[in-house]
């Protein structure tokens, strides 16, 4: 298991310097994945420690990537084909394929959480952004 960068105290014990939007760490908390703006956002997998930084995906418009418990799969929002939709990908590498057909009404959906064979998104509208 990795180290916290934290102690439970929450004292400080190391800050990564990469950056990143929406973190989200691994169930063994050995990694985070971050969605990074490189020219559009694509996710990132950053070794807890040492701070070293992959890609992960290849964008170019990548983020908020949630776990599958056991750390083998995420699934992350992307908006590659024109509507904010869901991708997966295993952790370990392969494709990046879209997890449920593109909405018909343009909303967007983004994962929340995953839990066992339940995976609980969010669908927002463009036009109420809600």
């Amino acid at each position: 298991m990795g180290k916290s960068p934290s102690d439970r105290a929450g004292t400080e014990l190391g800050r990564y310097e990469h950056g990143g939007l929406s973190p989200s760490t691994s169930p063994d908390f050995d990694y985070a994945a971050v969605s990074r703006v490189t020219g559009g956002n694509a996710l990132y997998l950053l070794e807890l420690p040492p701070g070293i930084l992959t890609p992960f995906t290849s964008g170019p418009v990548d983020r908020t990537a949630i776990w599958r418990a056991d750390g083998r799969q995420m699934v992350f929002a992307t908006a590659r084909r024109g509507s904010v939709e869901m991708f997966m990908k295993a952790v370990d590498g392969g494709d990046e394929t879209p997890l449920i057909d593109p909405p018909d009404d343009k909303n967007g959906r983004v994962p929340t959480d995953w839990r066992g064979d339940i995976l609980l998104f969010r669908e927002n509208s463009p036009t109420t952004n809600f």
